[in-house]
């Protein structure tokens, strides 16, 4: 039998464990790899040049046929046993893609016009980030930064809340001074979303340059950025409510800023 015949069946064995490894953030961060699960996040990350190094798939349960001589890296065949041993999510599509990280620059990220920027500081809850940054590439936002942000990017409930959106949309993970620094450079307006503020969205002119920035639920926004904001905005709530999710803050201030530049 050959090589590109065998399966792999033991759970125990040296492989797996590697795998296993990057369902842990620290696995991520020293090997620079992470984990794709998912047949639209696996089609979107190929599209947008994501190296995929290896891809351990089960004939019997995989979603899609796979040939030889798709651009897959190492391809795997793995019993059903093993599959879901490595699996991050309770079920599957019949395969697991690990993939490698790319470095992203943001000294580097060149800008259009009147950009519209999104910072979120301090959000911790991957599947949150994640929905955010779907809307964001939803709504074409020019790019996402997370700032001071104690999670990694590639962690998989964020890959799979953002439906991909991690691959097709310019996200950079840095501290809140260098964002700071990098929009202060660029003349990027800094807007913080706050209860306090007095006016609402509605009132605001988003047509400029302008970086959004969104706290989180529980705490708002760190102190560096309500001292470097330049203005601040409100979302108008009825009594019976005072906050928002993030992910809903972020779609209704973006959408408007959306609907103002259309218009």
């Amino acid at each position: 039998m050959s090589a590109a015949d065998k399966t792999l069946t033991s759970i125990a064995n040296p492989l797996v464990k590697e795998v296993l490894r990057l369902h842990g953030k620290q696995g991520r961060l020293e090997t620079g790899l992470f984990l794709i699960e998912g047949r639209r996040e696996l089609d979107i990350a190929a599209q947008r040049g994501v190296e995929i190094v290896r891809f351990l798939y089960n004939p019997e349960k995989c979603s899609f046929s796979v040939n030889l001589g798709q651009n897959f890296g190492e391809k795997i065949k793995v019993s059903n046993r093993v599959l879901e041993r490595i699996s991050y999510r309770g079920s599957t599509e019949g395969f697991i893609a690990v993939a490698k990280a790319r470095q992203k620059d943001l000294r580097a990220f060149k800008l259009p016009a009147s950009p519209l920027i999104v910072v979120l500081d301090k959000l911790e809850k991957p599947g949150n980030i994640g929905a955010i940054l779907r809307t964001a590439a939803a709504a074409g936002i020019d790019a996402v930064l997370l700032s001071d942000t104690p999670g990694d990017l590639y962690n998989p409930n964020l890959i799979r809340a953002s439906l991909g959106a991690i691959f097709s949309l310019p996200v950079f993970n840095v501290s809140a001074n260098e964002a700071l620094n990098w929009l202060n450079s660029h003349k990027i307006k800094i807007i913080t979303a706050s209860p306090y503020a007095k006016k609402t969205h509605f009132d605001y002119d988003f047509s400029a340059s302008a970086a959004l920035i969104i706290g989180s639920e529980a705490d708002g926004v760190s102190e560096i950025w309500a001292k470097n904001a330049a203005d601040s905005v409100l979302i108008p709530m009825s009594s019976a409510v005072d906050s928002l999710n993030a992910s809903v803050s972020v779609a209704v201030l973006i959408y408007e800023a959306l609907r103002q530049r259309r218009k």
